[in-house]
């Protein structure tokens, strides 16, 4: 076991190793672009890993935010659904986009019946 000094040495010679190691930065990290819009939890997941977080680190922070209610893959397949509509897309194609970002069918099929859109008139 090395003593303390030494580990700080190694902490602060290795900050961005470590940084992306640590649950309170990729939760930080998540929080973050959670505050510009809602993200589906795989897509954040992602998105995390793709800013060099191990994805189980990644997964871990997504699933405690989904937990304490700052993520929830039905709010954003709300949000995404109702801007799809505003963009003039069908049911068929807001669903295979949904399923395209990891939402389970249950929370599509969910969010399609809340969003009480007339399909009909829409394609008109």
């Amino acid at each position: 076991m090395k003593p303390v000094h030494e580990e700080i040495i190694d902490l602060l010679s290795n900050p961005k190793e470590d940084r992306f190691s640590c649950p309170k930065e990729a939760r930080k990290k998540a929080m973050d672009f959670l505050a510009r819009r809602e993200y589906g939890r795989q897509e954040l997941i992602n998105k995390l890993a793709d800013k060099g977080f191990d994805p189980e680190i990644a997964e871990l922070a997504v699933v405690r935010l989904a937990e304490d209610g700052l993520q929830s893959d039905e709010r954003f397949a709300e949000n995404f659904i109702q801007s799809r509509i505003n963009q003039g897309k069908g049911p068929v194609r807001i669903r295979i986009e949904l399923s395209q970002r990891g939402i389970d069918e249950a929370s599509i099929e969910s969010a399609i019946e809340a969003c009480d859109a007339n399909w009909r008139a829409l394609a008109r």
